[in-house]
């Protein structure tokens, strides 16, 4: 009998020590679920870094300010793209918008040929087809001061097939300036140029 309630008696033991490690375990899966939830809602919470570049706020200045263009900055003043010259106050609002601090003694009206939206819907269309895509294309731009796209190449035998590709996508041709450039050196070119130099 004392044998028996003996084996009884570690048995229960076993059972409760196992049942310990069982619920042990369970907190720390508790704990642990409940710091990787906190965690993702901080997460969640906290604000987005965004970057707002020139041609963001060009887009954005053209949904608000119909008509607008682009604009071309002068030492005295602006020149503002409408589509209608002689909406002064809507040229004031846009440089105001733009200006970011700067000092603007005078907004002068220039005509524009195209609005502001319908270069930004035009440019990423251009920039993801062309850039990197034609061999001699090595700049696409918004060209808010002259009131049209740009795309820089470093030789003439890019114009043709930049020319056929706007052609694909609707572009205007009138609508993009297409200009010889000189190429631009990458960073790892200029090294090697002057490890050359200095050997």
């Amino acid at each position: 009998m004392l044998r028996g309630s003996g084996r009884a008696e570690g048995f229960d033991r076993r059972v409760v020590a196992l049942a310990s490690m069982l619920a042990l375990v369970i907190v720390v899966i508790g704990v642990s679920y409940g710091l990787t939830q906190a965690s993702q809602q901080e997460d969640d919470e906290s604000p987005q870094m965004s970057i707002v570049t020139l041609d963001d706020r060009l887009a954005a200045t053209g949904h608000d300010v119909p008509g607008f263009g682009g604009v071309d900055w002068e030492d005295d003043g602006v020149y503002v793209y409408m589509m209608d010259t002689s909406q002064q106050e809507a040229a004031e609002q846009a440089a105001r918008t733009l200006a970011q601090g700067r000092s603007i003694s005078q907004v002068w009206t220039r005509q524009a040929d195209y609005t502001m939206a319908q270069l930004a819907s035009w440019y990423r269309p251009m920039y993801f087809a062309i850039l990197g895509k034609i061999d001699g294309v090595q700049s696409t731009d918004l060209a808010e001061q002259k009131n049209r796209l740009h795309v820089g190449i470093t030789s003439e035998e890019a114009q043709g097939p930049v020319e056929a590709e706007l052609a694909e996508l609707g572009i205007p041709r009138e609508a993009v300036i297409i200009e010889v450039e000189p190429q631009i050196k990458s960073m790892s070119h200029g090294a090697e140029d002057e490890d050359n130099h200095g050997t």
